[in-house]
Parts: C-alpha cells; sequence; structure tokens
C-alpha cells in the first residue's frame, strides 16, 4: 500500500454513525488505482450505570428533582463507569404509578453512549392511615349508644376484662376499638379510645301548696321532667 502512495480522506464527524471513505490520490504513477469506497462506523460505547433503589411512602410530596408522576419523586443517585456525567447527559425515568408497589428505572443518554443501568427500582411503600379516635360522650337513652367513626373504621367495644361487648346501653365508660382493615395503599391499624355514656339528669318538681292534714299521711304531688321508669320516695315525718 505504501508503494502505491494512497492517501485517504473520511467524512467528518465523530458521533455514533457511518463515515463514508475516499481515495484522495494515488501518487505512484505507474498504477492504475481504483477504490470501491468504504465507510467507517463509530458504534455506541457502552456505559454501566449503577443506580440506587429509591423509596417513599405512598402519598407523601418530597423534594422533586427528576421525571415523576403524581407525587414527587427522590432524587435519583447514580454512579456510571466509562464516561464523564456532564457529556452523558443521562436522563432517568420509571414506570408510571403512584399506588404502593415496585416501579423499574429507566436511562437515557447522549446518543453517543448506551447506558447499561443495573436492575433499580423506586418502590412506594404503604402508609399509615391517620385514624380519628377522640373520646366521645353521650348522654344515658335507655337504648345502645355508639361510636361515631369515619366510614371506613370498624367499630369494636370490649368491656373491662376486654372482651367483646355490644354497643352499650347503661351508664359507664366503655372501651373501644377502631379498627382499619388497611387497603391497597394503606397499611392496616387499629387505635382505641373510649366512648362514656353519662347518666341522665331527672328533675322532680313537688307541688308545695298547703294542704289540710285529715289524719292521714299526704303523699305530695310532684311532677317529672321527662316520662321515666323510676320510683319517688318521699322521707317525711308528721304533720
Amino acid at each position: 500500500v505504501a508503494e502505491l502512495g494512497l492517501h485517504f480522506i473520511r467524512e467528518v464527524g465523530e458521533n455514533v454513525g457511518e463515515y463514508r471513505i475516499y481515495l484522495e490520490r494515488a501518487t505512484n504513477a505507474d498504477y492504475n488505482v481504483t477504490f470501491d469506497g468504504a465507510t467507517l462506523t463509530v458504534k455506541q460505547a457502552e456505559v454501566l450505570v449503577e443506580v440506587e433503589n429509591l423509596q417513599k411512602i405512598y402519598g407523601v410530596s418530597l423534594p422533586n428533582v427528576a421525571l415523576c408522576h403524581g407525587e414527587a419523586d427522590p432524587e435519583f443517585r447514580y454512579v456510571a463507569d466509562g464516561a464523564d456525567k456532564d457529556e452523558l447527559q443521562l436522563m432517568f425515568a420509571r414506570e408510571a404509578g403512584e399506588n404502593a408497589g415496585e416501579y423499574a428505572i429507566t436511562a437515557t443518554c447522549n446518543a453517543n453512549y448506551k447506558a447499561v443501568v443495573n436492575k433499580a427500582t423506586l418502590t412506594i411503600v404503604k402508609a399509615d392511615k391517620a385514624i380519628c379516635a377522640e373520646a366521645q360522650t353521650v348522654v344515658y337513652n335507655g337504648k345502645e349508644q355508639r361510636y361515631t367513626a369515619q366510614d371506613d373504621v370498624e367499630v369494636i367495644y370490649r368491656d373491662g376484662a376486654g372482651n367483646e361487648v355490644a354497643a352499650p346501653v347503661d351508664a359507664g365508660e366503655y372501651e373501644v376499638e377502631l379498627v382499619y382493615a388497611g387497603d391497597e395503599n394503606h397499611n392496616a391499624n387499629t387505635v382505641r379510645t373510649t366512648l362514656t355514656v353519662k347518666a341522665k339528669m331527672i328533675s322532680v318538681v313537688v307541688d308545695v301548696t298547703p294542704v289540710k292534714y285529715e289524719g292521714q299521711n299526704i303523699m305530695p304531688v310532684f311532677t317529672l321532667s321527662e316520662e321515666v321508669n323510676a320510683m319517688v320516695v318521699f322521707d317525711g315525718g308528721s304533720a
């Protein structure tokens, strides 16, 4: 080849692609050289990208530094082996979804490189659901009294020994369990509170109009503020 005095050139470019090679000249006049043409192929350089597995809690927003879906994702953290980070121009994404579960993380980069990413995931973990468990107080009315809870909570009543009982009727303080069964995005949870049934106040009004003594005990006339099943006993001396 040196004897032929061949000089080749190619199309200008250093990015991934194909570049045509040309015979610029042949300096040895003793040869009539023909050249059918050729190409130089620049292939992508593989870069190993080690991405950290990430985690966030369902429904909790975090500072967002990368592509996200719905609630903000934590920042993608990685190590790239084989090229300058700025030159790579790495961009990360993950599978769409905001329910609890695992979502694969993928990466794209400068077209001159092929990012080979480890099997990394963003895990959305179930959240603890807030349950309103304030102590409640009601007044005795002769019927079952019930704790007023949110719709997705089961209410269980327990006696002093911890046994499950029916909704209370009589005055007293009762332990209440609020049981949340959980769902695809929330953990199951049980909280405890109390339901107090207060005794109902009844007033007795006695007629104090003077009456004439006729040698027999006189039963005072009275009225109750409400109709209740009660016995009223007067303890008094003779007129």
